[in-house]
């Protein structure tokens, strides 16, 4: 594990022991190198909301509104840091950094 990994992950490990012994969440473990993996537990989140005493046309509006939403996330988070200026050719692998500036000309100097 690199230098930056072990802090991360000693980050990670805390979060999870809060959420699941102060808060009382079940941890389900990593699932990154898992078949089907996904930002959202489909089965799990519709038992719940079942049990919770939601429609099943709720249920479904609700799935349907989490899956748009975590799907278009890191689209739309990429075009607002590159709308704010904060990606630059650097970022991106093909240059030295941009500086975005009202003041781009210098003046004032």
């Amino acid at each position: 594990m690199t230098q930056i990994g072990k802090p991360e992950r000693a980050t990670q490990d805390r979060l999870i022991a809060l959420f699941r012994d102060e808060l009382c969440y079940r941890y389900l473990g990593d699932g990154s190198d898992r078949d089907g993996n996904s930002k959202i537990e489909e089965s799990l989140l519709t038992a719940h909301l079942e049990k919770s005493g939601d429609s099943r046309a709720q249920v479904n509006q609700a799935v349907h509104w989490l899956r748009t939403e975590a799907d278009h996330t890191s689209a739309r988070s990429t075009a607002e840091r590159r709308q704010n200026g904060a990606i630059n050719r650097s970022e991106r692998g093909t240059g030295p950094p941009i500086v975005a500036s009202d003041n781009a000309r210098g003046a004032g100097r």
